[in-house]
């Protein structure tokens, strides 16, 4: 009766292990695959966010470059206008207004060798948009703050005259701001120096926001954001994770053709 009764113990205890055993492998093979896939989702979401925002931050890279192209145009048509015309200066005036109407521009004015506006006698000579043109090349300028306002200039010469265009902030400005990711995501523009050229706090642009200067007296807090936003001042295409105030965020960044050294 012992024997038996040790032999039926025995029994049990081998197959209560072997439920153990098998249990334990169906775990270990459930929390493999459970592991596996999640690393796998992660990498695949990961994957699809990184090719999404950089598709997003060269496509409005490209749209700020052909907005940059159409100014070029305008250009052009006032300098063929201005060598072309034998009209009185109130007929080239009326001429420089309806370009101004129908591309939502503020003003143009065609600069001579004295430095001065054809158009209303202003003087042009300090002017920094103007005098980078006069080195032979069209500019773009960095916005130029007036008060609560800001405004960009486009310089670009033409035979022996300069021809810039003012344009509103608007021009710029809402191109970003209808690029919204997400409930939180923002889109800007840098320029070679890291100060904030166009973004969705429109006070930032105003007080022309630094995050690589504010990184030298606060660290702790801009200085992953300065890490990607060095990359973005050198030209560079890519992409990465930072943490912001606490919060984890990624982003990509893209240069921005025929400016001087902006990116979005």
């Amino acid at each position: 009766m012992h024997s038996k009764s040790r032999s039926k113990g025995t029994k049990k205890s081998i197959k209560k292990e072997l439920v153990v055993f098998v249990s334990v492998c169906i775990f270990c093979v459930v929390l493999v695959l459970s592991s596996a896939s999640i690393y796998f989702t992660y990498n695949s979401t990961e994957q699809s966010l990184t090719k999404s925002l950089k598709e997003t931050s060269k496509l409005v890279s490209d749209k700020i470059t052909k907005q940059i192209d159409s100014y070029s145009l305008i250009a052009e048509s006032v300098g063929l206008y201005l060598k072309n015309s034998n009209g009185s200066p109130s007929e080239m005036q009326k001429y420089l207004d309806q370009l101004c109407s129908q591309n939502n521009l503020t003003e143009i004015n065609i600069i001579n060798q004295a430095n001065i506006s054809i158009s209303n006698g202003k003087d042009f000579q300090k002017d920094n948009a103007y005098n980078e043109a006069k080195k032979g090349s069209s500019f773009l300028s960095d916005p130029v703050i007036e008060k609560d306002t800001a405004y960009f200039e486009y310089a670009h010469p033409y035979e022996n005259t300069v021809i810039i265009i003012k344009i509103p902030y608007s021009a710029i400005g809402t191109i970003i701001s209808n690029v919204k990711l997400g409930s939180t995501g923002s889109t800007y523009i840098l320029n070679n120096k890291g100060v904030k050229v166009a973004h969705s706090d429109f006070s930032l642009v105003l007080k022309q926001q630094n995050n690589l200067e504010d990184v030298k007296t606060n660290p702790q807090v801009y200085a992953e954001v300065a890490g990607l936003e060095t990359a973005m001042t050198q030209g560079k295409t890519g992409f990465g994770f930072y943490v912001w105030k606490g919060d984890k965020k990624f982003g990509s960044y893209n240069p921005i053709a025929k400016t001087n050294g902006w990116s979005v």
